[in-house]
């Protein structure tokens, strides 16, 4: 990684007037963040799978072991087995261990950048190593490879019109990575950030840093299927496909906050889910299709302004239409609408949060009227644009529920052309360091 221009990192003479260092919006890498990290490793796999008379029944096993010139080694295996019911229903199932080393990225990020605090002022914010002696002080340490161990169990019916997976799934996940919450650098932090090298940490309002000193777990169900009813001459295809997931922390660390928390537990939809129906109609074929994202809050609101009070937003409904037309040779003509039926955002300067949402007068001491207002814009929602769930995409919504446990992390959800039902979570949550 190169450094950039000086005038784009270095602390310039207005600083001591209160304007943020470099660059406005994000800093130039500095000199002293600049350098080259390189990652070795090796590893050896193999695997072997042994089925029974007829299709019957199938088992499988894999192993790697694999060694890192930084992290170590680490050795992981599979087991995964099928068992044929009866001649359309079969049940399915495995176990195995993961795991995923830091990047050299997460083990030497040094940047600064201007965000905005909860007043809507323009302040430095900091990524540092989690080794630097600043960072060591808050419960920094060197970081470790996430490890996991993941099961899952299911049945599988294809029935020929008729097809439908069902599984549960459960991943346990062990030093998971993630960035700690935002400390305010005391006096003798900000001299030691200057003295590791970080010439803007005289201007520094919060600094952070990668963690993995707490563990989670991810459970949930996936459900797909599909039926073409031979009583419709098999033009028509129904699918139908449901993820519902829960994450759930289960060794907790000081070093996320019950913001953080919260937006690691409820930062996307439990459940989401679709329904489809597809009529070809001569060459061309039609496409309806109903999305549901659940209940959810928005993760910028829990981690930096609202906390453990952040509201619980209502889900949405969205409904695309298509018309695909082939023209030959794998190319398809497809023309239609998506989201069709959320009208068209509005722009609100000044949208305070709905009164069904606990205001941030009560838990900041300021105006309902003034505060409210600008916590609601410190997290976004004050620009004309529409805002979906997360999982969805910020404007047109396309493909299918994604059948996994891992979820998009595209633009975070609202509409400002309507309220969102909401209610809030911060009754039921606790400090992390509180027993759960």
């Amino acid at each position: 990684m190169g450094a950039g221009g000086r005038p784009s990192w270095v602390v310039g003479p207005y600083a001591a007037q209160g304007f943020v260092s470099g660059s406005n919006g994000f800093p130039g890498f500095a000199d002293y963040t600049a350098g080259t990290w390189r990652r070795g490793n090796v590893a050896a796999y193999g695997d072997v799978e042994l089925g029974g008379p007829a299709d019957r029944w199938m088992a499988g096993a894999a192993l790697r072991v694999e060694h890192f010139d930084v992290i170590g080694g680490t050795t992981n295996g599979k087991l995964s087995a099928r068992y044929r019911l009866s001649g359309a229903v079969s049940a399915r199932g495995g176990v195995s261990t993961g795991f995923r080393a830091p990047t050299p990225g997460q083990q030497n990020t040094l940047n600064v950048q201007t965000t905005l605090n909860d007043r809507l002022e323009l302040v430095d914010s900091g990524t540092v190593p989690s080794t630097f002696r600043a960072a060591r002080l808050r419960g920094g340490r060197p970081l470790v490879s996430e490890t996991s161990v993941n099961t899952t169990a299911g049945l599988v019916v294809d029935a020929g019109p008729f097809t439908l997976t069902a599984d549960y799934f459960r991943i346990d996940v062990a030093d998971r990575l993630a960035l700690s919450q935002t400390f305010t650098p005391t006096p003798d932090e900000r001299a030691l950030l200057l003295s590791e090298g970080i010439t803007s940490a005289g201007t520094l309002t919060f600094f952070r840093f990668f963690i993995n000193d707490f563990s989670t777990s991810t459970q949930g169900v996936d459900v797909v299927s599909t039926w073409a009813p031979s009583a419709l001459g098999g033009g028509t295809v129904f699918s139908f496909a449901l993820n519902h997931t829960r994450t759930n922390m289960t060794e907790e660390t000081d070093l996320l906050g019950p913001g953080d928390v919260l937006a690691l537990e409820r930062g996307v939809p439990r459940t989401r889910w679709n329904a489809a129906v597809t009529r070809r109609l001569g060459r061309a074929s039609l496409l309806g299709r109903l999305h549901c994202y659940g209940d959810w809050i928005d993760l910028f609101d829990a981690r930096f302004v609202s906390g453990a009070e952040a509201p619980i937003l209502g889900g949405r409904y969205i409904v695309d239409l298509e018309l695909g037309v082939p023209l030959g040779a794998g190319v398809t003509l497809s023309a239609g609408g998506q989201n069709l039926l959320t009208p068209s955002p509005t722009a609100t300067k000044d949208w305070p949060r709905p009164s069904a949402c606990r205001t941030a007068s009560s838990r900041r001491g300021a105006s309902a009227a003034g505060t409210a207002t600008s916590a609601w814009a410190a997290a976004g929602a004050v620009k004309a644009r529409r805002r979906l769930p997360v999982g969805a995409h910020d404007g047109p919504v396309a493909g299918i529920l994604a059948s996994t446990a891992s979820h998009a992390t595209s633009s975070q959800p609202w509409n400002t052309s309507a309220r969102p039902t909401c209610r809030t979570e911060g009754a039921r949550r606790r400090s992390p360091s509180s027993a759960r």
